[in-house]
């Protein structure tokens, strides 16, 4: 049977107050046991007890719960604040940044294959633009026949030399 707390409540005051006015002065045999009536008030006021003991426990849970969250969320606030203001003037790879416990910067590890594979799609890309390096850009010089300068619309102007 499934009863909840405040019907069990209800039932163990129910229980106290006919003990107290049938009890009080006989004593009582429950389970081949003799219980005076101050045993059986023991008894079912130690449940009342431990119930509000514990709603207030709870209670106190709740509040110290939201009081914590409330702290941490300040806290998490602060530490990425400081992190970045120490980033910024001792900078992430310092000894002041990894003794505050902040952790070094990750940078990624290319595999060989990777990197081979970048300098293949670079290739490509150059080709497919057909841009060039300093190195291959040195070697090409550009003369103008006539002095004549053709604009990218198409038009012409003259060079005054």
């Amino acid at each position: 049977m499934n009863t909840s707390k405040s019907d069990m409540q209800a039932r163990d005051h129910k229980v106290l107050a006919a003990i107290g006015k049938y009890f009080t002065k006989r004593t009582v045999i429950v389970n081949g046991v003799t219980h005076t009536g101050k045993t059986l008030l023991g008894v079912f006021q130690r449940a009342l007890d431990t119930a509000d003991a514990l709603d207030a426990a709870r209670a106190s849970a709740h509040s110290a719960l939201k009081e914590q969250q409330h702290a941490q969320g300040e806290a998490d606030a602060m530490y990425d604040a400081l992190k970045a203001t120490i980033a910024v003037a001792a900078g992430q790879d310092s000894t002041e940044y990894r003794e505050f416990g902040f952790p070094a910067r990750r940078t990624a590890k290319k595999s060989a294959q990777a990197k081979a594979q970048a300098v293949i799609k670079q290739r490509e890309t150059r080709a497919a633009r057909h841009t060039m390096g300093p190195e291959q850009k040195a070697h090409i010089h550009g003369e103008a026949s006539n002095g004549a300068i053709v604009a990218s619309n198409g038009a012409s102007s003259l060079m005054l030399k």
